[in-house]
Order: C-alpha cells, then structure tokens, then sequence
C-alpha cells in the first residue's frame, strides 16, 4: 500500500530527475567537446548526429513499450543514458577523448532518451489509476516537473561549469539518470504492460 500511495511522487520524481540529467548533458557535452577538441564544427557534428539517431527511436520507442511494457523501458532508458554519459568519463581516463568517442557516445545517449520519455508519459494514466489521483491532476504535476527540469537543468549545469572540471560536472548528469531509474523502478503497475483497468479483480501490481 505504501507504494501506491506514494506512485504519484515516485513518478514524478523520476521523470523529473530524468529529464534533469538530459537536459544538463545537453550544455555539459558541447562545452566538453571545446574543452577536449577546440573545435566548434566538432561540437555541431556530434550534436547532429545524436539528433539523427533520435529519430529511429521514436519509432522504436512505442513498440518498445508494447512489447516490455512502459516501466520497464523507462528504466532500462535511463541506465542507457548514465552508461553512455558513465562512458564519456572511463574513455577520458583511458584512451583520452576524440570526436569518434563524442560521436559514439552522443548517439547512445540520444538512442536511450527517446524512448524513455515516450515510456514516461505512457505511464500517466496508470499512475493516475493506481494512487486514485485524476489523470488531469497527475499530468498538471508532471508538465510541473517538466519545466522546472528543463530550466534547472542547463542552469544548474552551466553553474556547475564554472566552478568544476566538466568531467565532474558529466558525472552528476548520470547520477541523475541512476536515481530516475530507482525512483520509476519502484512506481507500482498494474500487469506486465499496464493495460488492465485499474482494481479489477485478479490484477496485481507489481
């Protein structure tokens, strides 16, 4: 019971933290990018392929959640994305960073995200069911979570620029995506792919 009582701030706090870390990586790349390479033109390049290799999974993202339900695409996306931001920070340790890495990582990040958000807001109307909440109310406390995400995210990131390495600055974006992953992770659902009516008899939530 406990876990449907909180469903609503779980769900909210995850997508919230997920798309802090996106949007944060979104200024914390293209100044790494500068820092390693010098090279604006580089910059443009990685950001153009990452939006390129976006668009096939938003294609992909619906049949994604058909097949292994909204939840658990939500997780699994976020994991995606701190591995390939977690990436960004072993290769500079290693190998050193180059524009193929940048290229590599900045699509692998962009392949996860996608699909992620699509996953979040298929769960609404679930979420809604499971805590009692209207789905207009839960989607006012998402769009919420949304926009203050979305501005605090490259704010806070450029700030954490200036006082910190971007390296650093790489890894508090992942941590972001690991805690939305614990945080959805444990929303409750109803059935595999959270399509049954909500309390029906026989349903478990899971």
């Amino acid at each position: 019971m406990s876990r449907i009582r909180f469903a609503v701030p779980l769900y909210i706090g995850g997508a919230s933290l997920s798309l802090f870390g996106n949007s944060a990586i979104t200024i914390v790349l293209p100044w790494l990018v500068l820092a390693t390479t010098g090279s604006l033109s580089s910059a443009g390049l990685i950001a153009a392929a990452a939006g390129i290799a976006a668009v096939p999974a938003t294609f992909a993202g619906g049949r994604l959640i058909d097949r292994f339900g909204a939840r658990n695409v939500a997780v699994v996306s976020d994991l995606g994305s701190a591995t390939a931001v977690l990436g960004l920070i072993v290769v500079s340790a290693t190998v050193g960073m180059s524009v193929p890495w940048f290229v590599v990582l900045g699509v692998a990040g962009a392949v996860f995200d996608v699909p992620g958000m699509t996953a979040r807001q298929a769960m609404l109307a679930d979420v809604a069911s499971i805590s009692g909440a209207s789905v207009t109310t839960v989607a006012g406390f998402f769009q919420t979570g949304f926009s203050l995400a979305f501005l605090a995210g490259p704010a806070l990131a450029g700030l954490l620029l200036s006082m910190l390495d971007p390296i650093d600055v790489v890894a508090v974006t992942a941590a972001s995506s690991v805690a939305a992953a614990v945080l959805t992770a444990l929303v409750p659902v109803m059935g595999r792919h959270s399509r049954l009516p909500p309390r029906a008899p026989g349903v478990r939530w899971t």
